[in-house]
């Protein structure tokens, strides 16, 4: 029985640092033009460690991303008359921000 209770707070501290270290993250951040302008409807991609998931900015130009798993990702953004971006992003356990800058595309026009 003594043996137990000196393992037992032992046993608590050693689960407590485990949960502690695989704590998700939360990813925000907005989508701008190269001129500042936030951007609806943009498509924004998480990919990393097996996973890939997909948002789209709301009229204020923000997306999130709840409960990732700490580590390196890319987040990519998509929209009609805009150049794709893909951004390299490291997610730590808590609130992390990424924003975007996108530029128009080129438009060749066929004379």
């Amino acid at each position: 029985m003594r043996t137990l209770r000196l393992l037992l707070p032992i046993l608590v501290l050693l689960m407590s640092g485990a949960a502690f270290a695989q704590s998700p993250g939360n990813l925000s951040g907005t989508v701008t033009s190269d001129e500042g302008n936030a951007l609806a409807g943009v498509s924004v991609t998480l990919t990393g460690p097996g996973v890939s998931e997909t948002r789209r900015t709301n009229d204020s130009g923000q997306f999130r991303f709840l409960g990732v798993t700490p580590g390196d990702y890319q987040l990519g953004a998509k929209l009609s008359g805009y150049s794709d971006v893909t951004v390299p992003g490291a997610i730590k356990a808590g609130q992390n921000t990424i924003d975007i800058k996108i530029a128009p595309g080129l438009h060749l026009r066929n004379e």
